[in-house]
Parts: C-alpha cells; structure tokens; sequence
C-alpha cells in the first residue's frame, strides 16, 4: 500500500506542476543569502586572482602573515567546497623548483599548463614565471617547474607583472611595477617552443617606441578574439586611463602593432582612471574600478570592440554607487563574466576591505541602474568575515571570490556564489528529477522544518506555494 500511496502521490504533483508554471518565484537569486557560501579554505591564505582549468581551481600564491609565499591551493570542483578532501595545496620553492617562486598575481591556463604570473616575492620585484603541468600530479616536484626570463637576457627589466591573457599560443603578461619604474614592457611567451629556451619569450614596451603618453603601469589584461587590452591602474606620475592595446595580427615587436585611447582624457565619464582589471563579454570590454588618483571609486569603462579604440563615441562609463546601488559600491579588485552577468570583485573602498560584490546584468543596457544590483554576504550572515577579495572564477555553475586581506588578516575565506533556485534540494545547482524525487518525499511529511530545502516559502512545511515556485524552476531549467 505504501508503494501506491507514494505512486498517487507522484501523479498528483505532476498534475499540479502543470497547473502551476506560471506561479512567479518571489525574489532575486543573487540578493538572497542561501545562494552564497563561505569557506576557509585549508593549510593556506592570501591569494591573488587564479585560473580554473576544467575541473580543479588553482588560486595564486602570493602573501599572508608571515611574508610572500608560494604555496597554491588548488579546489576540486567535482567536490564539496566544504570538504577539506576537495583541497590540495602545494609549495613548489619548498620542494626544490626555482629560485625563489613566491609572491604571484595572476595565473592563465593555456590547455596544458597553469603559469603564476610573477609580481613580488618578498626581496624583489621578480620576473620568474612558475608553470604546473596539469596532466601530471600536483603534489610532485616534477610536475613543476619555473623560468626567468630576464634573468637569462630577455628584454630590459621585465619584472613585477599582474595578470595577463591567453591568445590561443601566446601569453601575455600585463606590465605593472619592476622595483624601480612603473612600466611597460610586456612579457610574451610562445607555447609551442620551450619554456625554458631564451628564444621562446619577447619583451616589448611600446612606449620606448613613442606609442601613446605614458603607458606604464598596467593590471590585467583581456583578449577578444583579436587584440589584447591591457588595464590601466598608476604609471611614474599618477593613476591613469590610458587603455594599451595590441593587434595580435601584426608583428609584437612593431611599434604600429599597438596604440593606446585613454576615454577620461576624451570627455567619456568622470574621472576615468585607476583600474583593476579587464574582463570581456565576447563584445563588449568591462574594465574594473579601483583607484583613479583622488578616492576609490566605482565608475566601471565600458568598451564596445564593434566600434573604433580611439572613438570616445565607443566608451562609456556608469558608476552604479552614484546612482544609489548598494552600501559603498567602489574599489574592486578583478571581474568574472559567467556568460549573462559581470561580477565586480570587492577589495577596498575607501573605508573598509569590504565584501559588496557589485553584478551587471549584460544582457540589459549598460547605463540604466536597473541593470545593476549590489549584495555583501557577509553582512547577511554569510560566513565569518569575507571581505577583501581579488580576483575571481567561474566554474560553469559557480562564481569564487578569491581570498586575500580582509582587514585584519591575509585570510582564506574562499566565498561562492550559486544561484539558489527554489527547489534545488540538492544544492547543486540546478532543479532536476532528483530534486523533484526529494521535494515528493518531504512533500508527504508535516512539521519538518527546513524541509530539506523544499521549503521555498520557510513555514515549515511543504504545501501548493513551495510547489509552484518548485514547478516553475524546474521547468525554466534552473
């Protein structure tokens, strides 16, 4: 009788799912708390941006309490990131490889390898370029090795570079701060000759070519199926807008090869200035503010690649927390596009290492508030303190805001976003036949607090409305 009762009552909620799709599902993913999770990653701190190579998660090493290091934690996302199982970490200069691969920023994964983008390991600006083979163990020194380019005669001083890009053969590094100058002389890789030859790698500085004012002193790099775009942050004199860009169709070491626009100086926005990063859409290029020389901002440049570089009619800017989004939309540290949204990582704004990730909607206009939203987990109970990240992943289902500083410690608390839908008993997220086995379950139960997560509308129980917002998200393939 029992296998019946639950056959009629598997009938019933298929009937009712049918009656009740178009029953609206109250609320926003993104400003709901249950779509976000905070976690201390294990045995490791203060990162730097990272890269994502499939299926595992490498974040950056670069510094904590005791100094710069090197140690890179790596997260299994086919795991539970609140399983200490699902982490490795692993210190390559501790086991014997390079001379000193500490302090990175940035990471970019060609297919094969994961290379460290090298910044500052604790003595010196540094160039030496740590890279993991990814088809090979992580905890093994062999699977490690690291090269200095300028070290063994490539360019002038090619040190002290944040972030860079993948063009499908080369890599780029973007050109910050070398020990003596804010800079810019690029790094370039080729990945199909060897690492570790001398005539595998280029430097250029188009400046020292009379390519643009000043471009110095760059944090990031994007590529859009054509150019690289290089963000700009503070060159020798002040924090700066002057975008570099190269036409990876023409000669690297050409001086017509590159040009530069910087949009504040052409009357786009307000004070264009001072960015942390630059990610693309397939369109359009978001470059992240931070700092443009007066106060931490949020003034985010957009770029429309369909239309001219050096047209100010082909940039705009929005500053959302002007506009009365969030608490203290300003000062980020690095974006992450998931195919609909952009996601500005929170680090500084001013006051405080804040956790107020700000999202656009690109599927809408960018200059209209409506596209915007802000939410600080944190400060809706998520977590313990997650604030101060920089740099962030997207997994295909997840989006990872990377641990640095959270105002009083170089911390490892990795916060996730996973939209939370209405039904995702699971916690997987998506809704699917699993859930709906669940959901049938708790559905003949009374008085079962949290219901599993069935419990849409939190009474207690689950009934007709945690159905309809059940039905629905499953239906739209949430």
């Amino acid at each position: 009788m029992k296998s019946v009762a639950n056959c009629r009552n598997t009938a019933v909620l298929l009937f009712l799912i049918s009656v009740f799709t178009n029953c609206l599902c109250a609320g926003t993913v993104f400003n709901d708390s249950n779509s976000w999770t905070a976690y201390q990653a294990p045995d490791a701190n203060g990162f730097n941006s990272g890269v994502f190579d499939g299926r595992y998660l490498y974040f950056a090493p670069y510094c904590n309490a005791d100094g710069y290091h090197g140690r890179v934690a790596r997260f299994d996302t086919n795991g539970n990131l609140e399983n200490a199982n699902s982490w490795q970490t692993y210190d390559a200069g501790e086991n014997g490889t390079g001379t000193d691969p500490d302090g990175y920023a940035g990471a970019i994964f060609d297919g094969t390898y994961i290379y460290f983008v090298p910044h500052y390991n604790g003595t010196k600006y540094h160039g030496e370029v740590l890279r993991y083979d990814t088809n090979s163990t992580f905890q093994n020194a062999d699977s490690w090795t690291s090269y200095d380019p300028g070290a063994n005669g490539v360019g002038s001083d090619p040190d002290g570079y944040v972030g860079g890009v993948f063009d499908g053969r080369y890599i780029y590094l973007a050109p910050y701060f070398n020990g003596t100058d804010y800079h810019g002389e690029v790094l370039r890789y080729d990945t199909t000759a060897d690492f570790e030859q001398v005539g595998s790698w280029q430097s250029y500085d188009p400046g020292h070519d009379d390519v643009g004012t000043d471009p110095e002193g760059y944090w990031g790099a994007a590529f859009d199926d054509r150019y690289i775009y290089f963000a700009p942050l503070h060159n020798q004199m002040e924090a700066h807008g002057e975008v570099l860009r190269y036409d990876t169709n023409a000669v690297f070491t050409n001086s017509s090869s590159w040009s530069t626009f910087d949009p504040g100086e052409n009357e786009v926005g307000n004070d264009a200035d001072g960015y942390n990063g630059v990610v693309c859409d397939g369109r359009y290029l978001y470059f992240v503010p931070y700092h443009n020389g007066t106060e931490y901002h949020g003034e985010v440049l957009q770029y429309d690649s369909n239309a001219p570089f050096d047209n100010a009619a082909s940039w705009k800017t929005f500053d959302a927390g002007a506009k009365g989004i969030g608490n203290d939309a300003d000062g980020y540290d690095g974006a992450v596009y998931d195919g609909s949204h952009v996601y500005f990582v929170p680090y500084y704004n001013g006051t405080n290492h804040h956790g107020e990730v700000l999202r656009y909607d690109a599927n809408h206009l960018f200059t209209d508030p409506n596209s915007w939203n802000a939410f600080d987990a944190g400060a809706n109970g998520v977590g313990d303190d997650p604030d101060g990240y920089a740099g962030g992943l997207f997994d295909g289902k997840s989006v990872y805001f990377i641990p640095l500083y959270n105002g009083s410690d170089y911390h490892s608390e990795v916060l996730r976003y996973r939209p939370y839908y209405c039904g995702d008993i699971e916690k997987d997220g998506d809704v699917d036949f699993v859930d709906f086995a669940m959901f049938a379950e708790w559905w003949q139960r009374q008085d079962c607090g949290q219901c599993g997560g069935a419990d849409c509308t939190g009474d207690g129980n689950v009934e007709f409305d945690d159905l309809a917002k059940f039905a629905k998200n499953w239906l739209e393939g949430k």
